[in-house]
């Protein structure tokens, strides 16, 4: 199993997260940085075994900077925040946390108008018109090694959005001399109950989006046991990336 954490740091521990949100400035206004400050969220849930599950998000920020390119179909945005999970499930459970970017997607109407697009090699994405985002439909069809992590660039058309993940683990293969990612797990496991998970200065870049760029977290935390399978998931504030 190969390990492909980003910059991110886990946290093993409830109490042992803690961030402290900076502020950035820019050495000239022609190209300053703009620091977007995002709410504290939470949810918690009761699954039908009676397992309560906690979800708490913090530190969460943006930074927006101009791109290297200076061109208006191009944005970068560094991103920060900390999740933390407390269960009654002894057992622990997973955690995914990761990031979805749209281009004249608007996450906070609730992507109302629909939408439907594509996203890496053959993967597709979609919302019915009406429909909250929670009913947001990903079918993926390869492991998503060629966008998991910070640093990507991607190439967003208007109405696209992508499913960025923060972690990866990877199992690969030698294929005719060649290693290739034959499977690829976007969660990590934590023991007893609580744990939790922390990414600071994380990248995202768009290209190609001529309209509006937003971009929004999310961390879904599975409980697995002898009674119960069932994952909880908690949306961050979504945000313009200009």
């Amino acid at each position: 199993m190969k390990n492909n954490k980003s910059a991110a740091a886990r946290i093993a521990a409830l109490g042992a997260a803690g961030a402290v949100a900076l502020g950035f400035w820019s050495a000239g206004a022609a190209n300053a940085d703009t620091f977007v400050p995002l709410a504290d969220n939470e949810i918690s849930k009761t699954l039908i075994d009676g397992t309560v599950v906690t979800i708490k998000g913090f530190g969460q920020s943006g930074l927006i900077s101009p791109s290297m390119g200076a061109t208006p179909t191009q944005r970068n945005v560094w991103v920060t925040g900390n999740y933390t999970v407390e269960t009654s499930n002894p057992g622990g459970g997973s955690i995914e946390p990761g990031f979805l970017v749209g281009c004249q997607v608007d996450f906070a109407a609730g992507i109302s108008g629909g939408v439907e697009g594509s996203f890496g090699q053959g993967n597709t994405i979609k919302l019915e018109p009406g429909k909250p985002l929670s009913s947001l439909e990903i079918n993926r069809t390869q492991p998503n090694t060629y966008d998991i992590g910070a640093g990507v660039n991607l190439d967003l058309a208007p109405g696209q959005l992508n499913d960025i993940k923060l972690v990866a683990d990877e199992t690969s293969a030698k294929i005719d001399g060649v290693t290739v990612a034959t499977d690829t797990s976007n969660s990590f496991d934590f023991s007893g109950n609580g744990g939790g998970y922390t990414y600071a200065d994380e990248t995202l870049s768009v290209s190609g989006c001529a309209g509006f760029a937003e971009a929004r977290s999310y961390v879904n935390v599975t409980i697995d046991n002898d009674a119960v399978t069932s994952t909880v998931t908690l949306w961050g504030q979504p945000f313009s990336i200009g």
